[in-house]
């Protein structure tokens, strides 16, 4: 029983010490639920923190990341305007240098042919007239003299001459090696039967003479007429004597010639001379002369005295000349190359001679202008684009304008079928003027020779890289009155290679554009949101760049490219190497063929590469479907490396697209950050096929044309509505025809107006 009770103690003992150990453990369990509570207060609190130093170190790397564009962006600034600086340093230093070696050189090459070249004339004309002897020539005189005085030409002779009126322009092989070619020598002509009378040998002696003051790209043409009676002892004499003065090259030696053959050579002279020490009145010269005046040619003859009263009936004092001497000549010819003001006045005192003096006062009324606009203009090129709607607001401005078909190699016919669709360019194109009083010429290469006018201008000019050849700034500078430019960069371009005649910024006309109706062209566009670029697809016009960025947007981004086939564009085999493939686009949509990655797919095809999708369209569209381009597109994208004007951009300004384009370049004009947006670039080698030492364009950033066109396309709708009106309207109010036919006009005659002021130094006589 006892043992009972122990055991039943012992059990109770058990149940009090479980029961203490239970209180225990529920005591601990609390404690520990404290701390864990305590723990999770402190984690939240830790992971607050940390998300607050997330936060700020975000705030902090944007602030980072923009002083780094910021910096980018002005180290950029700073390296251009330090590499422009440079390069203005570099040429002034060229410059300086050249000059230098020239004076010396120049210095040598006349002492040496000072002595060599006269003693071998004196050695040469002694030895012809000993040949031919006194008593021959003072016979042939005597002919000459009682034809003359039996039967003297007139004025009226020479405008019935047939096809002086329309000689045409010399041509050159039409070939992209050949662009050289087209810096047409500054040719000096003389016209007359060949014989000692005429005294030819004097032309040849002023070649001569100009080579030595130190002028290149030089030519002489001696022709004469297929009724003439020439020397043939005399012409071999002419020969050996070219050949003797290592000047065989650059004269022409021409018997002969037909009156279409002459009206050429005419036309294609810079300066007539007439350098016969015979009155004019009985030289056969005096027909030379009147031909020379009607294709309005600078002239420059030999006024002996009291007897030429036939001379002074036909020339001014500006084109007489009272020396024979070879340097007095050429110092003259010299004098009209350089001076464009010199040449303007002489041409409009010939051409006013001896009517009625030359009065300066002409120039300054609003009175219009006979205008003769030469170059492309039969296709949607986009030169012909510019020369025709040129020509469209001149004649609508008031001005008589007539339209010639020629390129840098020479005359073409116009397209027929252009003309037919375009009868407003045809009845131009018939109009006749009685006369000229301005050439503008606007073609490629920018040909300077065989200009009609009184003022003979180059433009609305375009150039897109920063070197300029230093042959066509030569043929520039002493044939021209001005150059009227399409862009402010284009002027300073021209200016800082050497341009020393005038140069005014027009612009082009920019809303031809408008007046046509939408039409659609016949094929499906790409769905989604569409970038439209349209360009030439020359290596400048930056498709290489677009197409690497297009790979890399969102595929909701379709592209839309509109080229034309030439040898520069290799859009295809980029679009090959990038992976894309292509299939025809036939009229109504796509077709079913097989993909088809052959460098001659059909002018309309579609590339795709995975969700990416490209539209080229290599067809020639019609202004209206162009439009309709435009009105089907949610961005214009150029990212171009250098642009004389940029006219797709300007059109797509009409259109309210907004443009992407580079801030550099021709477009700059109207392409502003309060007008479009604008790409980064930087100052790059030209890779252009003129090779011009020191050359540059602008390279487009990737990364920037990447960025703006999402920037673009993620834009708040009512700012780029109201950046793409203040572009409309830019282009609208500076760009319209009215505007730019009046900047053409009053250019104009700001150049005649050049010729007002009288010159210091007088005319030489």
């Amino acid at each position: 029983m006892i043992k009972s009770i122990r055991t039943g103690i012992f059990y109770v003992f058990d149940g009090l010490s479980a029961l203490l150990h239970v209180g225990a453990a529920r005591n601990r369990l609390r404690e520990l639920e404290g701390q864990c509570q305590e723990l999770r207060e402190r984690h939240r609190a830790s992971a607050d923190a940390l998300d607050r130093l997330v936060l700020d170190l975000e705030q902090r790397e944007r602030e980072r990341r923009e002083e780094l564009a910021r910096l980018e962006f002005e180290l950029q600034r700073q390296h251009r305007e330090e590499l422009a600086r440079l390069d203005m340093e570099l040429r002034r230093q060229h410059g300086e240098a050249l000059a230098g070696l020239e004076t010396e050189c120049q210095a040598q090459f006349e002492r040496v042919w000072q002595t060599a070249a006269a003693d071998w004339r004196n050695a040469a004309f002694e030895r012809y007239y000993v040949q031919l002897g006194l008593q021959r020539q003072l016979d042939r005189l005597s002919v000459a003299l009682i034809e003359r005085q039996t039967s003297k030409p007139n004025v009226s002779m020479v405008r019935a001459s047939a096809g002086f009126g329309d000689a045409q322009t010399p041509a050159i092989p039409a070939h992209p090696d050949n662009h050289h070619l087209v810096t047409h020598p500054y040719t000096l002509l003389q016209v007359g039967p060949f014989g000692p009378s005429q005294a030819q040998h004097r032309s040849i002696d002023v070649l001569l003479a100009l080579r030595r003051l130190g002028e290149e790209n030089l030519a002489l043409t001696l022709a004469s007429p297929a009724s003439s009676d020439d020397d043939v002892e005399y012409l071999a004499f002419l020969r050996r004597y070219a050949e003797r003065l290592g000047l065989e090259s650059m004269v022409r030696i021409l018997s002969g010639r037909s009156d279409v053959e002459l009206a050429d050579d005419y036309h294609a002279a810079d300066i007539y001379l007439c350098l016969v020490d015979t009155p004019l009145d009985v030289s056969s010269g005096c027909l030379g002369v009147q031909r020379a005046l009607h294709h309005d040619r600078l002239v420059l003859a030999y006024d002996s005295g009291e007897e030429s009263e036939r001379l002074r009936s036909l020339l001014p004092p500006a084109s007489r000349i009272c020396e024979l001497t070879s340097d007095r000549v050429a110092d003259r010819i010299r004098i009209l190359m350089r001076d464009s003001r010199r040449r303007g006045r002489q041409l409009a005192e010939q051409r006013a001679w001896p009517v009625r003096a030359y009065d300066p006062k002409q120039v300054s009324d609003g009175a219009a202008l006979n205008i003769r606009i030469e170059g492309p203009y039969d296709s949607t090129y986009s030169l012909a684009l510019v020369n025709s709607a040129i020509a469209n607001a001149l004649n609508q401005y008031g001005d008589l304008v007539t339209l010639h078909s020629t390129d840098g190699y020479g005359d073409n016919v116009p397209n027929p079928l252009f003309l037919q669709a375009h009868p407003e360019i045809d009845a131009i194109r018939r109009t006749r003027l009685e006369r000229v009083d301005v050439t503008l010429r606007n073609l490629y290469p920018p040909r300077t020779n065989a200009m009609a006018g009184i003022d003979r201008v180059i433009g609305p000019y375009g150039w897109e890289e920063s070197g300029f050849p230093a042959a066509w700034i030569q043929g520039f500078n002493r044939r021209l009155t001005g150059v009227l430019c399409m862009s402010d960069s284009v002027r300073d371009l021209l200016l800082a290679n050497g341009l020393e005649i005038p140069a005014v910024t027009t612009g082009i006309v920019a809303d031809g554009i408008l007046p046509h109706a939408l039409e659609d062209p016949g094929f499906a566009l790409p769905d989604g949101y569409r970038l439209l670029h349209i360009s030439s697809g020359f290596p400048r016009k930056g498709i290489d760049v677009l197409l690497r960025v297009f790979a890399h947007l969102p595929a909701e981004i379709a592209l839309v490219i509109k080229t034309f086939p030439n040898p520069h564009n290799d859009v295809r085999r980029q679009l090959l190497d990038l992976g894309f493939r292509g299939v025809r686009v036939r009229v109504g949509g796509l077709s079913g063929g097989e993909d088809d990655n052959s460098p001659d797919l059909a002018p309309v095809t579609y590339w795709t590469r995975d969700a990416r999708r490209i539209l080229l369209i290599d067809a020639d569209l019609a202004p209206g479907q162009i439009a309709w381009l435009y009105r089907h597109a949610d961005q214009l994208v150029a990212p171009s490396r250098g642009e004389g004007f940029g006219l797709p951009m300007a059109e797509a300004m009409l259109f309210g697209v907004p443009v992407v384009t580079t801030d550099y370049g021709g477009q700059r004009d109207f392409c502003t950050p309060e007008t479009a947006w604008l790409i980064d670039s930087r100052l790059a080698p030209a890779k252009t096929h003129f090779d011009l030492s020191g050359s540059q364009w602008a390279e487009p950033s990737a990364f920037s044309l990447r960025q703006r066109i999402l920037e673009v396309m993620r834009s708040n709708p009512e700012e780029r509505l109201a950046k793409t009106a203040r572009a409309r309207d830019l282009v609208q109010s500076r760009y319209n025809a009215q505007a730019v036919a009046e900047r053409i006009h009053s250019a104009l005659r700001l150049f005649a107006k050049g010729r007002v002021e009288p010159d210091p130094t007088g005319h030489e006589t």
